[in-house]
């Protein structure tokens, strides 16, 4: 479970993911409540609640209406917050009604979507997390996969071969590149071999796409500049049967989610 106590006030804090999680453990974040008493004594401190300059001088407030305040203010966390399990356009529907909930969820898919594009975004130039892609991840005999093309190619191609490498998923091999849009974005290939050649592995349907094109561009100039030689390779993915006795006996293992795909997978095919 996504979840740890706070530092303050020893209260459990549920988070979204891990990666929350941990952003949380690195900055020293502090609970919602505790960060706003921290919030308010410092405003205190430098005058800005003080007077005139706090929102509620010179108005009066009757003693219901203080506790009303101060029950939705230090708590409104889990099931006693009005968002509690509901999203944006949920809220939008049940107010406005569906039309203009869709066009409030198109201009906030939009807004996100400009609000996380290069260097905006918290990834940009780093490598994907493990687990973060679409393709079948997991390890073989240690080595991190992040496709059934890549582990094909890593038992067909690198063991086979005996052949040096180590993953291209670095900060060292990071490509910077403009996409087909115009976009400056970041790319990591898949392997590097014998410290000579990046290797990236893409099936031959989506070689020729706008995408694929762009960052074989982009690492074609980086390999030159950086003395590499940079190819994109496909190799027939291993059969299932193969891929069962490998996994039965031990030496791939899949992530969680993909796990227990493949055990779906594998009764469909009895």
């Amino acid at each position: 479970m996504n979840k740890r106590n706070c530092p303050e006030c020893g209260n459990e804090i549920t988070f979204v993911n891990k990666y929350t999680l941990k952003r949380a453990i690195n900055l020293n974040h502090s609970c919602r409540i505790c960060s706003v008493r921290k919030t308010n004594k410092e405003n205190v401190k430098t005058g800005k609640l003080k007077g005139k300059n706090h929102w509620a001088f010179g108005k009066k407030f009757s003693d219901e209406y203080r506790k009303k305040i101060s029950e939705c203010h230090w708590d409104s966390s889990g099931n006693k917050n009005p968002m509690f399990g509901k999203t944006f356009y949920e809220c939008w529907l049940s107010k406005y009604g569906k039309e203009i909930a869709d066009k409030k969820l198109v201009e906030f898919k939009k807004k996100q979507s400009i609000n996380n594009i290069g260097n905006k975004n918290r990834m940009f130039g780093k490598p994907a997390p493990q687990g973060s892609g679409n393709g079948w991840s997991g390890w073989y005999k240690g080595w991190y996969f992040r496709s059934l093309l890549e582990l094909s190619y890593m038992i067909k191609v690198i063991e086979r071969f005996k052949l040096k490498w180590k993953s291209a998923e670095c900060k060292e091999l990071k490509i910077s590149y403009v996409d087909w849009s115009g976009k400056q974005r970041n790319y990591f290939a898949d392997f590097l071999i014998n410290d000579k050649y990046l290797i990236e592995c893409k099936p031959k349907k989506l070689r020729n796409t706008p995408s694929v094109l762009a960052k074989s561009n982009g690492a074609k100039l980086w390999c030159k500049e950086n003395g590499l030689t940079y190819k994109l390779r496909w190799i027939k993915i291993l059969s299932d049967e193969i891929i069962k006795n490998s996994h039965d006996n031990g030496i791939i293992r899949f992530l969680p989610k993909y796990e227990e795909k493949f055990q779906k997978r594998c009764n469909l095919n009895l």
